[in-house]
């Protein structure tokens, strides 16, 4: 991943698309599947930045080591919107209506974060700076999200009040 911000360096990546040109963002997507993968280890559920939350939705291990990661994963938007769009577009949009980043902070996750050259970890309560605002740094891209795995025989619920399903929440819990 850290390499391909050599190319890519000063462009914003989002969660409805990349503003680069669209030659590029070929390019950008097919170097990026190092972040692709899908892991759990150690603890915790790594989840690479350009996963698309489909895959997490129907993915096997997400529903079996992580259930609450893929019921807030279906309160997603509408199909299509779950298609699309990424993990790590969701979170380094940082909208405060949007459920991944609730669960993140509300798991405690870490995002590791890659520049030319450097790699961090931020914790989920540092990442978060403020509405639509992140730690991100002039030429860093979110690489993956690690989502602590709950304890055996815990409990959790993950709830949203909107006006329609699929509609932003007007309301949201996690616990």
């Amino acid at each position: 991943c850290g390499d391909l911000l050599l190319q890519f360096r000063g462009q914003f990546i989002g969660d409805a698309g990349i503003d680069i040109d669209p030659r590029q963002r070929r390019a950008f997507l097919a170097a990026q599947a190092e972040c692709r993968a899908n892991d759990a280890h150690g603890g915790a559920l790594e989840i690479g930045a350009v996963t698309r939350k489909r895959t997490v939705e129907y993915s096997p291990l997400v529903r079996a080591r992580h259930p609450l990661l893929h019921t807030a994963t279906c309160l997603i938007g509408h199909a299509p919107i779950r298609s699309r769009g990424t993990v790590g577009g969701s979170l380094v949009q940082a909208d405060p209506a949007a459920e991944y980043p609730a669960l993140a902070v509300a798991l405690g996750a870490t995002l590791r974060v890659r520049g030319a050259g450097t790699t961090r970890t931020i914790a989920a309560d540092d990442f978060f700076q403020g509405f639509l605002a992140t730690a991100l740094a002039p030429g860093e891209i979110l690489a993956a999200v690690r989502w602590p795995l709950l304890p055996s025989r815990s409990g959790w619920s993950c709830l949203e009040f909107a006006r329609r399903p699929g509609d932003f929440a007007l309301a949201g819990v996690v616990a």
